[in-house]
C-alpha cells in the first residue's frame, strides 16, 4: 500500500481519569426517511463515487467533498436536494472548511513523487474555492519530506488552521484569510490528524510517540494539544494511552467534534487483526477530562477472526448529549451517550438498500432536525450510492 493510500484509509487524563465501567447498554427508538439518494449502478464501467468530508458553515448550510475518481466536486446544499460544482484542481483533496463569503479552504495533497524507494515525498496542498468549484487561489507548502493536509478548520478572520503529516511529524499552521502562513509547529507523529477552533483557541489530536529508556518497548498515545491563536504553546494532555505499540503501522482514526462548552475526541485503531474499538473522550473548556466511553459493540468480530471498526459518524445535540452512528452490516447502529456521565443509549435504523459499506456525517440543525448523510467507502467494493436523510430520535 503507498504511502498516500495508508494516510487515506488512516482517513475519517484530569478531573476524571477512571475509565466509566462497561454496563448493560439502555436501547431507545429511532426511525430513518431517506430525503434523496443518488446512484450510480445502472452503467457496469461507471466511475465509483464518494464523499471525503463535509463543511458546516455557522447558519448550519452544508457543503459535501466529494471524488469520482475522474475529479472532484463540491455537492451544494445536500438539505434541498444538492447542486453538484466541479472542482477545477488536480490536486487530492481530503479536507473542506468554510471561508467567508461563499467560499471555502480546501485541503490535501500535490506533487506526490519518488525520492528513494518507499520514501516518496510530497507537498501540502491549500486553496480557497467558490461554491461553484473555482479555485480562487491555491498555494503548496514544500518541506521536502511526505507532507499533505488531512484536517481544517475554519477562524472567525476568515483564516484556517491546518493540520497533517509532515515526515515523521505532525504539522500544525495558521493560515491567514489571504494564504499566508501565520505560524506553524510541529507535534507528536506524522500519522492520523484532527484540528478545530475553538473558544479562540487552536486544538489538535494526533498520536506521540513513548520509548522506552532501553528501547525495548514502543507505544503511541492519542493525545490533544492546545495553543493560543498567537500559537503560543497552552497544554499536552494524553487522551488514549497505547492504541499502538508499531512503529510503521497506520491505523488510527481521529476526529474532534465541539458543543458551545465541551470538545469531543473519537479514536479507533482500524487494523483488521488487531482492530480496536471507538473510545470518545469529553474535555472542559480547559481540556480537562469529564468522561470517557469505549463502544465495544463499534467493534465487529469476522468469521476469520480478524474484526472491523465501523466508520462512525459524529454530532452534540442541541441539550449536549453526543451521537455516535456506526454502520454495520445492513443497519446503522446509534449510540447516544447523556452530556453528564456517558452513560450510553443505543438502538439502530436500516441502512438505504443501495449500501453494504458506508461512510457516515452527522448534524442537528437549530429546529432540532438531524441529518444524516452516507456515501461509500474509498477503497472499498460498495454500491455506487449517496444518500440523505432525516433521523429521528425518540427518548
Amino acid at each position: 500500500m503507498t504511502p498516500l493510500a495508508r494516510s487515506i484509509y488512516s482517513f475519517a487524563l484530569s478531573v476524571v481519569i477512571a475509565f466509566m465501567p462497561i454496563e448493560p447498554f439502555a436501547t431507545e427508538g429511532a426511525s430513518l426517511k431517506v430525503i434523496w439518494s443518488r446512484v450510480n449502478n445502472t452503467n457496469p464501467n461507471a466511475l465509483p463515487f464518494f464523499i471525503r468530508n463535509v463543511a458546516r458553515t455557522d447558519t448550519g448550510a452544508l457543503t459535501l467533498l466529494g471524488s469520482d475518481k475522474q475529479s472532484q466536486f463540491l455537492f451544494v446544499g445536500p438539505e434541498d436536494g444538492g447542486a453538484l460544482a466541479r472542482l477545477n484542481t488536480k490536486s487530492q483533496v481530503f479536507a473542506i472548511a468554510p471561508s467567508l463569503q461563499d467560499t471555502f479552504w480546501i485541503g490535501g495533497i500535490k506533487n506526490q513523487r519518488a525520492y528513494v524507494p518507499g520514501g516518496d515525498i510530497s507537498d501540502a496542498y491549500l486553496a480557497k474555492v467558490s461554491s461553484r468549484g473555482h479555485v480562487i487561489f491555491e498555494h503548496s507548502f514544500r518541506s521536502g519530506k511526505w507532507r499533505l493536509i488531512k484536517s481544517l478548520a475554519a477562524t472567525p478572520s476568515g483564516g484556517v488552521v491546518t493540520s497533517g503529516p509532515d515526515g515523521s511529524r505532525t504539522w500544525v499552521a495558521m493560515i491567514s484569510q489571504e494564504g499566508k502562513v501565520l505560524w506553524e509547529q510541529w507535534i507528536g507523529i506524522g500519522k492520523d490528524t484532527a484540528v478545530t477552533y475553538f473558544n479562540d483557541q487552536v486544538w489538535v489530536t494526533a498520536l506521540e510517540a513513548v520509548v522506552s529508556e532501553d528501547k525495548r518497548t514502543y507505544r503511541e498515545d492519542v493525545t490533544l494539544w492546545r495553543f493560543s491563536a498567537s500559537g503560543n504553546p497552552i497544554h499536552q494532555q494524553v487522551i488514549r494511552t497505547g492504541i499502538n505499540d508499531r512503529v510503521s503501522a497506520r491505523y488510527v482514526r481521529l476526529s474532534m467534534t465541539n458543543s458551545k462548552d465541551a470538545l469531543y475526541v473519537t479514536s479507533s485503531w482500524q487494523e483488521p487483526s488487531r482492530a480496536k474499538p471507538v473510545e470518545i473522550t469529553k474535555l472542559d473548556l480547559n481540556d480537562q477530562i469529564v468522561w470517557q466511553r469505549e463502544l465495544p459493540n463499534t467493534r465487529t468480530q469476522n468469521s476469520n477472526m480478524d474484526a472491523t471498526v465501523c466508520n462512525a459518524g459524529r454530532a452534540t445535540l442541541l441539550n449536549g448529549d453526543f451521537l455516535i452512528a456506526c454502520p454495520v452490516k445492513d443497519r446503522i447502529t446509534l449510540f447516544r451517550l447523556e452530556n453528564k456521565t456517558g452513560t450510553p443509549t443505543e438502538t439502530s435504523v436500516p441502512l438505504p438498500d443501495c449500501h453494504t459499506a458506508a461512510v457516515l456525517s452527522l448534524f442537528q440543525k437549530s429546529d432540532g432536525k438531524i441529518w444524516i448523510i452516507g456515501s461509500r467507502m474509498e477503497f472499498f467494493q460498495a454500491a455506487n450510492c449517496i444518500w440523505m436523510g432525516e433521523l429521528t430520535l425518540q427518548r
